[in-house]
C-alpha cells in the first residue's frame, strides 16, 4: 500500500496545483475564508487524489469542477512543500519528517443548497495521525508530493460529496493542520457525532489545531 501511495503521487504529480500563492488566491476569489472564518495563509500545498478502479487516481486542480462519480472513494493525500514558487524545481521551503503528524478535514459550507445552506457545514472527513511516508531528505533542487499515511482510523469516516439534485454547485473544502499534543484524546467530534451543522473554527479552536498549513477545494454537483 505504501509502495502505490509513492507509485501514484510520482506519477501524476503534474496534475495538480504548484503555488501556494495560486491555492490561496483560489480560496479568497471563492470567499472560502470570508465565509467559513478560516485563517488562510499556507505554507505547503494539499494534494488529493482519488482511487479509480481502472485507472490512475484522479488528481484536481484548486476550484476545478470534479465529476460526482470520481469521489466515491476516500481519497489519498499528500505534501508539497516547496509550494511557494510556480515551479517544482524550486527547492523546498520546509520540511517535514515522518514524525510530524497532521489532521486532515473534509467539508461543505454549501449545504443544503449554496443559497440556503441551513444544514451547513457538512463534515464528509476528519482524520488525525496522518504523517509523511518518507522523511523529506531529497537532493537539493527536487521537490516532489510528500505521500501522507494515517497510522489510526479516521474521527470521522469518508462521506463521499453528494449534493442534492438542483442545488448547484458545492464547494468541498479540503484542509490540512499540524496535529496538536492530545488531539487523540478530543472527544468533541466522535464517530457518532452528527456529521451536519457542523463548524469547523469552533472545533479548530477548541482542540488547539490553529490555521490549516494547506489546502484546496473541488466544485461537485448531482448532475455531473
Amino acid at each position: 500500500m505504501q509502495l502505490f501511495h509513492l507509485f501514484a503521487f510520482v506519477a501524476v504529480a503534474i496534475a495538480q496545483d504548484l503555488s501556494t500563492k495560486n491555492v490561496k488566491d483560489a480560496f479568497y476569489k471563492a470567499r472560502i475564508p470570508q465565509d467559513t472564518g478560516i485563517n488562510f495563509n499556507p505554507t505547503a500545498v494539499l494534494e488529493v487524489a482519488f482511487p479509480q478502479q481502472y485507472n490512475l487516481p484522479f488528481l484536481f486542480h484548486t476550484g476545478e469542477h470534479v465529476p460526482i462519480n470520481s469521489t466515491t472513494e476516500p481519497p489519498m493525500f499528500s505534501l508539497l512543500t516547496g509550494g511557494s514558487s510556480s515551479s517544482r524545481s524550486q527547492k523546498a521551503n520546509c520540511t517535514y519528517s515522518k514524525d510530524q503528524k497532521f489532521v486532515v478535514t473534509l467539508f461543505d459550507p454549501d449545504a443544503n443548497t449554496p443559497e440556503d445552506s441551513t444544514i451547513a457545514q457538512v463534515r464528509h472527513f476528519l482524520g488525525g495521525n496522518f504523517s509523511p511516508l518518507l522523511d523529506h531528505e531529497f537532493p537539493s533542487g527536487i521537490n516532489i508530493p510528500l505521500p501522507l499515511v494515517n497510522s489510526t482510523p479516521a474521527v470521522s469516516e469518508w462521506v463521499h460529496p453528494q449534493p442534492p439534485p438542483a442545488s448547484g454547485l458545492h464547494r468541498y473544502i479540503f484542509l490540512a493542520f499540524k496535529q496538536p499534543e492530545g488531539f487523540d484524546q478530543q472527544t468533541l467530534v466522535t464517530a457518532q457525532t452528527s456529521v451536519l451543522g457542523w463548524n469547523l473554527t469552533h472545533f479548530a479552536a477548541s482542540v488547539g489545531l490553529g490555521d490549516p498549513i494547506a489546502g484546496t477545494y473541488m466544485l461537485v454537483s448531482h448532475e455531473y
